[in-house]
């Protein structure tokens, strides 16, 4: 009974972090989470999440069937085969299906599971580890290889257009993305551009920046970005 329920549970855990990938990647930024929008910009950490708790969940399923099918022939080759064709299409093909087709649903409905998840992800150290793996500095090459990339066919025109609007918006003033509301730290300069905030948050360690009168957050920066992109190409 007890491998029944491991495998039933394996593949609970692997339907929720598949098809939370996929919502997760088809709706950032636009979370609309409130307090949850700065956790969900941790990119690095959300997707380690996914691919830690997606095998260790195949791990335990697989152990789980072997458990079962011990006395049969071929014990060991049939639980393989068993696990990776159940895995692969109920723990993750139908999973990610049905992010696609009922994304805000999924996304709803799926949100919490997943940051009990990511946060015992963070006890164990599992993000912390994906950070310094994944830490990298980006370098003229590759704004080069961007350019390279675009003539071979490789980036389209919104990709280069979205990129291009990123970097020049960071010279902006903060003003044009401030709204009304109260940040979790404060920017001293008295015309502080993008940059000067971005600044900001990354020696604070914070998403919301009060600017002025009002605050600068991370996400609401990030959706500005992409509707001007997006309307700028309509």
């Amino acid at each position: 009974m007890i491998h029944v329920v491991t495998l039933l549970l394996s593949l609970a855990v692997s339907m929720l972090m598949s098809s939370f990938e996929m919502a997760y990647v088809r709706k950032a930024p636009f979370f609309n989470s409130g307090k949850l929008d700065s956790l969900l910009h941790d990119r690095t950490g959300v997707l380690a999440t996914v691919l830690f708790w997606n095998t260790v969940a195949l791990v335990f399923g697989s152990i789980s069937l072997y458990n079962l099918l011990h006395n049969f022939p071929g014990a060991i080759v049939w639980s393989g085969i068993i696990a990776a064709v159940l895995f692969a299409v109920v723990g993750d093909f139908i999973p990610k299906l049905a992010a696609i087709t009922h994304l805000d649903l999924v996304f709803k409905l799926e949100l919490y599971p997943f940051v009990f998840f990511y946060y015992l992800s963070r006890v164990l150290l599992i993000t912390f580890v994906a950070e310094r793996i994944l830490q990298s500095r980006y370098s003229r090459e590759e704004v080069v290889d961007m350019i390279m990339a675009y003539l071979r066919g490789r980036v389209s025109d919104e990709d280069l257009r979205f990129a291009g609007k990123a970097i020049s918006s960071l010279y902006e003033p903060a003003s044009k993305y401030v709204r009304k509301g109260k940040g979790e730290c404060t920017c001293e300069s008295p015309s502080p551009t993008v940059l000067d905030v971005l600044r900001v948050m990354r020696e604070k360690r914070c998403t919301a920046v009060n600017v002025g009168d009002g605050v600068f957050e991370l996400h609401e920066y990030l959706k500005s970005l992409v509707r001007e992109t997006v309307s700028s190409l309509e």
